[in-house]
C-alpha cells in the first residue's frame, strides 16, 4: 500500500454467539500499536479509534456482519501495526460469550511509497557568518519503488514563512528556491543520490528556519517520513 493512499476495506465478522446483534450495538474498534491511534486513521472515521457500525440492521446467530472501513496510509513507510476488535457500543468492551467473537484481527500492513527518500547526511552548517558561501553536500537514499532520473530530480530550499525566494539563494542555483540536480544519472531504489552545491548566507543576522525538499518528476518526495526536511541556521556577523 502506498503512502497517503486511501482504500475501502470490507471486514466480515461472523456472529458465533447466541444473541443477535443490532446495528449500533456492536462497533469495530481500530487501533495501532498498544492502543494508540491507528496509522491508517481517516477523517471519515466516526472516532479516533474507528468505532464503525456494520452495514446490516440486524446480524443473527451464525450470520456475518459487514464493516466497510476506509484505510488511509500515512507518510511513514514500513510495517504499520493495526488491530481491529468488535466491541460493545458505549462500553468499549469486548463482546461477552453470548455474543462471542473468537478473536480480533491483528496484523501489520506494509506501507510502500513509490516516492520516498531518507536523508543519510548533509553538511549544511548550523551556524554561518553573513559573508560566507559554503560548499555543501546532501546525500539522500531512495527508499521508494520508483527510480529517480537526473533530468528531473533536484532539491530545493523553502523559507518557513512561505516567501517565494530562499534566504540562502546563490547565483549558481537553478531558480529562486530550486538548488541543484543530483550528481548521478539515475538512482534506483536502495541507492543514494548526491547533491553538491553552494549557498549564500543572508546579510541579516538571526535564526532562520527553512525546509529542504526533494522533487522528482514534478512530484514532492517525502523525506524521512515527512514532506520536507527541517533545517535551522543561525546567521552571525563577523
Amino acid at each position: 500500500m502506498g503512502t497517503d493512499k486511501k482504500i475501502m476495506t470490507t471486514i466480515k465478522v461472523r456472529n458465533v454467539g447466541t444473541l443477535a446483534w443490532q446495528k449500533g450495538q456492536v462497533k469495530m474498534r481500530i487501533n495501532g500499536y498498544a492502543g494508540t491511534i491507528s496509522g491508517f486513521h481517516d477523517v471519515t472515521w466516526p472516532a479516533d479509534d474507528g468505532m464503525h457500525d456494520f452495514e446490516e440492521e440486524t446480524v443473527g446467530v451464525d450470520e456475518e456482519a459487514t464493516f466497510k472501513i476506509v484505510l488511509h496510509s500515512n507518510l511513514t513507510t514500513g510495517l504499520t501495526m493495526i488491530s481491529m476488535r468488535p466491541v460493545i457500543a458505549g462500553l468499549n468492551e469486548f463482546l461477552p460469550e453470548d455474543m462471542e467473537i473468537r478473536q480480533g484481527l491483528f496484523g501489520a500492513i506494509d506501507v510502500i511509497a513509490p516516492l520516498a527518500g531518507e536523508v543519510e547526511s548533509h553538511t549544511w552548517p548550523p551556524a554561518v557568518l553573513n559573508v560566507w558561501s559554503p560548499e555543501t553536500k546532501v546525500r539522500i537514499t531512495n527508499i521508494g519503488t520508483k527510480t529517480w532520473k537526473k533530468s528531473n530530480t533536484f532539491i530545493a530550499d523553502f523559507p518557513e514563512d512561505g516567501t517565494p525566494v530562499s534566504d540562502f539563494r546563490h547565483s549558481s542555483w537553478m531558480a529562486k528556491r530550486s538548488i541543484v540536480k543530483m550528481d548521478e544519472t539515475e538512482v534506483t531504489p536502495g541507492q543514494t543520490a548526491t547533491f553538491n552545491f553552494v549557498f549564500s548566507a543572508p546579510q541579516v543576522a538571526g535564526q532562520y528556519e527553512h525546509s529542504m525538499r526533494l522533487i522528482s518528476n514534478n512530484e514532492w518526495v517525502p523525506l524521512n517520513g515527512k514532506l520536507d526536511y527541517k533545517i535551522e541556521t543561525r546567521v552571525d556577523t563577523p
